[in-house]
């Protein structure tokens, strides 16, 4: 039996943190940890765009969290660059996991060029870093 720690999204594309913390103490297994998605157009659907405060929130349920997907991408007001920095005040790991396949041409978020969703990138051997890749890599 697998007794180390499993890393969960949250709900809602990993930005609903109220409905985390608050199932949270239905969970049994303390070796779950909870990942966290930050972006422009982040969304927590009790509290609208999100704030450190619901950050507080989630960190008050006790259960360990983690930003594991944070970035500039996509539209909307929340402050990214501010929750990940207020998510490392709470002592949260910051992690950019997103290499690849993680947007679209409309929406890239992709760290590596070509995108792997792309046609021509199937026989691709040769990726090169993007200019997404410098946002992740600058805020971490």
């Amino acid at each position: 039996m697998y007794a180390g720690p499993i890393i969960c999204d949250i709900p809602g594309w990993g930005q609903e943190f109220h409905k985390a913390a608050d199932a949270s103490p239905l969970i049994n297994d303390q070796n779950i940890i909870f990942s966290v998605h930050i972006y422009t157009s982040a969304y927590d659907s009790q509290t609208g765009t999100p704030t450190s405060a619901n950050l507080d929130y989630l960190a008050a349920s006790g259960r360990p969290c983690i930003v594991g997907e944070f970035g500039s991408g996509g539209n909307g007001s929340a402050d990214w660059s501010g929750l990940v920095d207020h998510a490392k005040t709470l002592g949260w790991p910051v992690i950019g996991w997103a290499w690849n396949g993680d947007g679209t041409k409309r929406n890239p978020m992709n760290m590596i060029s070509p995108f792997w969703g792309a046609r021509n990138a199937c026989g691709t051997s040769t990726f090169t870093t993007s200019s997404y890749f410098n946002t992740i890599y600058n805020k971490l």
